[in-house]
């Protein structure tokens, strides 16, 4: 499963909590490649969770100002799919948990073995839902027929008259427009960007200073152009939960 962009993110107002879940979560060898990101701040986290749009998270409950459960809520707003696991040390708050339809519950403390269980359960959801059927690219050139599956595309380049494909692992190189482009592939996840760019929006994870940060780091510009139809869809997809 590694490679395959799984984010887990973890919340805990306590950061012993944090690095001993963390320190689970790497020990799992299907998580090799894949994305941590954590906070002992609710109200960071669950901006943090909009921009980086994990697959699985991991909640403490008993965290003060906003409780696990306010949190588990604001995402449930925008994000109906996102596995959420409940780890506190109070068993009173097991049915609030299941207002927000939490995966699971963990009683502190936690055992690795069961904590490792939970995980395991919640990667193979994960995993059948992104082998689930994916539109797909398909090229002719003069010597070859190739596919490449949307959602493994990151973005693609211009460069003269080719265009490339960028996968987190791959690189396609074929003769053909933006415009054409665009009509094969369609608009609700890809946009041009930049003259010499067409991002695929589900993987944005992040926008400053007219860059976009997509997975495994890789940066593209953003011209003036095509800035506020950029900025437009990042809202859709990003913020409303309309990816």
């Amino acid at each position: 499963m590694s490679g395959m962009g799984i984010t887990i993110g973890v919340c805990d107002d306590n950061i012993y909590q944090v690095n001993l879940i963390e320190s689970y979560i790497k020990k799992n060898e299907e998580l090799s490649a894949d994305h941590i990101f954590s906070s002992t701040n609710p109200e960071v986290f669950i901006e943090e969770i909009k921009i980086q749009r994990p697959q699985m998270v991991f909640l403490d409950i008993d965290m003060g100002d906003m409780s696990g459960i306010d949190l588990g809520e604001q995402i449930r707003d925008f994000d109906k799919d996102m596995i959420i696991v409940y780890i506190t040390g109070h068993e009173k708050y097991a049915f609030d948990a299941f207002g927000v339809h939490a995966y699971q519950y963990l009683i502190k403390p936690i055992s690795e073995s069961k904590f490792q269980h939970v995980l395991s359960e919640g990667l193979s959801i994960i995993k059948q839902r992104l082998n689930e059927d994916s539109p797909v690219l398909v090229v002719k050139t003069k010597k070859e027929v190739f596919s490449v599956k949307h959602r493994e595309i990151l973005y693609f380049e211009k460069i003269g008259h080719k265009i490339k494909i960028c996968t987190a692992t791959r690189e396609f190189f074929y003769y053909d427009n933006f415009a054409n482009l665009l009509k094969n592939v369609g608009s609700d996840q890809f946009i041009q960007c930049h003259q010499g760019y067409i991002v695929n929006i589900d993987k944005v994870r992040g926008f400053r200073e007219r860059r976009l940060i997509l997975e495994n780091g890789f940066e593209l510009s953003v011209s003036r152009t095509y800035i506020n139809d950029v900025k437009e869809m990042l809202s859709e997809k990003l913020f409303n939960g309309k990816a």
